[in-house]
């Protein structure tokens, strides 16, 4: 109990002091995972199509979260090849 005094008056309250709690640890990204769009093949002059396309990231406190501001590199609609390598980033 604290004593508190003022003009000759005086108060008694409670006071508890506690541990500082931990500050909460930085979360960062630790992986990303993705569903493959649904069309995902092409003739030459079609536009990509990324519709199905569905990026996930992963979080080190166990949250995730759909990511939707991505951009798709590495398709060539003139190029005739069997496979091409796509990027999201």
């Amino acid at each position: 109990m604290q004593e508190l005094t003022y003009a000759g008056k005086n108060a008694t309250f409670a006071v508890n002091v506690k541990k500082a709690e931990e500050p909460a640890p930085e979360v960062t990204l630790e992986s990303i995972t993705f569903s493959r769009p649904t069309k995902t093949e092409y003739r030459i002059g079609e536009k990509l199509d990324l519709i199905g396309l569905v990026v996930i990231a992963h979080y080190s406190d166990g949250s995730y979260q759909e990511v939707t501001d991505y951009e798709v590199s590495g398709f060539d609609c003139m190029e005739a090849e069997k496979r091409q390598l796509l990027s999201v980033t």
